[in-house]
């Protein structure tokens, strides 16, 4: 993705991930920036300007993605899905380019949920740690605040 936001490409794994088509994903997600809240938008914006002071260092943020959801998507009913995002900037310093400053980033998704609009009943999220035989189940409401944690 660009500094400003504007992602360049997605990985096909993506569509794994997020439980979407490609098509889907590139028309939903022309900015990283306009599928985060302003607490999150604010702290990637400040990785971006980053680029100039550590451009060789590697970077990382949790951060809340939200995505309309829907043949007809709107913000009313939304999929969400915290992902821990990490990255660094590289520059392509070839004579053909204009050694704009790209921001790699490898996302992976901890929690999904699918939001139902205002009205809708909790949802129930399991999470399994590869290192243990437990499950952790959380009880979500849609404001994504955790209202019950129990183990399986």
């Amino acid at each position: 993705m660009r500094t400003d936001g504007r992602i360049i490409t997605i990985s096909d794994d993506a569509k794994y991930h997020l439980r979407k088509e490609m098509r889907v994903l590139y028309a939903q997600m022309v900015n990283i920036l306009d599928c985060l809240d302003n607490t999150d938008r604010d702290k990637l914006q400040t990785i971006f300007r980053s680029s100039v002071d550590l451009p060789n260092q590697e970077h990382s943020l949790i951060c809340t993605l939200r995505l309309p959801k829907g043949k007809r998507p709107s913000r009313i009913n939304e999929d969400v899905t915290t992902i821990n995002m990490s990255g660094h900037f590289y520059t392509c310093d070839d004579e053909s380019s204009s050694s704009e400053k790209l921001f790699i980033a490898h996302c992976e998704p901890l929690i999904s949920s699918t939001t139902k609009g205002k009205n809708s009943s909790p949802s129930v999220v399991k999470v399994k740690s590869d290192n243990s035989k437990s499950t952790i189940v959380f009880t979500l409401q849609e404001n994504m605040m955790i209202s019950d944690v129990s183990t399986k």
